[in-house]
């Protein structure tokens, strides 16, 4: 049975709970983050970072690639990379507010736990049908299974005992990994397909680390194919394998959203354009409004 509705209660009434008083944010537990807010939202550019998204109340209407998705209770979304997508969602009741259950992806600790998978059950095809959306390397979409609701449900658990935290809470997200990697009754064997490509996925991070790294400055796809150790041509068709977009539109959308956080803590359009490698103000002022729908002058207003 998939999805259970008394399961997905419980996450609902867990996570409720514990983000009622001071709403959601970082709790005890490393790398895990709840959220909750009722505020509907035009579709607009967002910058999500790598992580395992849960939702368990409300639904959203997310464009990534190109590609949309209802992201909907019930769902897991997974992120390898930072990733540039459009949402949009309506405004929800006060009491009945969007939900969500939010794990930081751990690359490197999925890999040991894949290694190790390996070596009990070597990996089998994809089931038929399942997943076809997931073209991308970057992300991974899919229901969740009972397996996965349940360490979900335990991680929350944890939240209430400082004790449990310390001795609980890594064997289940390790739990919640394992699941991710094993669990074909819904599609998520295509996950572990996913992460047989850990390397290509690697290779890639050096170059958004380096785009990252220098957002004041224009990079070139040589520049990312050198330190990601590819040629050009292998590196640009890797990188829209992993992302669903070509590294220069990649490098864009870091930079607008970046330049998005900049205006936000103050920084004038100019200033903000500039750190961000527009020496032109007038091109700025053009792509932000391009991407995020208004102009960075206009977007500084608003926020103040």
């Amino acid at each position: 049975m998939n999805n259970s509705g008394t399961k997905l209660e419980q996450l609902v009434t867990l996570i409720d709970r514990h983000t009622l008083e001071r709403g959601g944010g970082p709790t005890a537990v490393s790398d895990f983050i709840l959220f909750r807010d009722s505020a509907g939202q035009k579709r607009k550019g967002q910058l999500y970072q790598p992580f395992i998204l849960f939702m368990v109340q409300g639904e959203k209407h997310l464009i990534i690639g190109g590609e949309s998705y209802r992201f909907k209770p019930g769902d897991a979304l997974t992120l390898f990379l930072p990733t540039s997508l459009e949402v949009e969602r309506a405004e929800l009741p006060e009491d009945e507010p969007y939900l969500m259950a939010c794990l930081k992806v751990d690359l490197g600790r999925i890999a040991k736990l894949l290694l190790k998978l390996d070596t009990l059950t070597p990996p089998q095809p994809p089931l038929a049908g399942t997943n076809e959306k997931n073209k991308a390397l970057g992300f991974h979409f899919a229901p969740m299974s009972d397996h996965l609701l349940d360490p979900v449900i335990r991680l929350l658990h944890t939240l209430d005992n400082p004790q449990d935290i310390a001795m609980l809470s890594d064997s289940i997200v390790d739990e919640i990994y394992y699941r991710l990697l094993c669990d074909d009754q819904v599609g998520f064997g295509s996950f572990r397909q996913h992460l047989e490509h850990r390397g290509q996925i690697q290779q890639i991070a050096h170059a958004v680390t380096f785009i990252q790294n220098n957002l004041d400055s224009v990079v070139s796809v040589e520049q990312l194919a050198d330190v990601s150790n590819m040629s050009v041509s292998s590196f640009h068709r890797a990188f829209k394998d992993v992302v669903n977009m070509t590294p220069l539109q990649y490098a864009k959308a870091l930079k607008l959203h970046r330049a998005q956080s900049l205006l936000q803590v103050g920084q004038t359009a100019s200033e903000a354009g500039l750190a961000v490698g527009y020496n032109s103000p007038a091109q700025f002022s053009r792509e932000y409004k391009r991407f995020f729908g208004v102009t960075p002058s206009a977007a500084r207003v608003k926020i103040q």
